[in-house]
């Protein structure tokens, strides 16, 4: 059971599909950002509160699930 982001991962310019699903993840990284190439994301059943301001670079993304998670967001959205 991971409790952190790999942060190896980031460094994979090509990575299309992380799943990371039923974990204790509390973070993501800034640098997750940085992934152009970046899908598919899963992390549902993790400890996530929030999400990283770098998040919005994720152009490339068409599939999330951010299921069951602590997520809190701002009604100013």
């Amino acid at each position: 059971m991971l409790t952190g982001f790999p942060l190896s991962l980031t460094n994979l310019p090509y990575l299309q599909k992380i799943r990371l699903e039923d974990n204790e993840l509390q973070t993501l990284p800034n640098t997750i950002g940085d992934m152009n190439s970046l899908q598919v994301l899963w992390v549902e059943e993790n400890e996530l509160e929030s999400l990283p301001d770098t998040f919005i670079n994720l152009k490339s993304l068409r599939n999330l699930n951010l299921s069951d998670n602590r997520l809190n967001f701002s009604q100013n959205l």
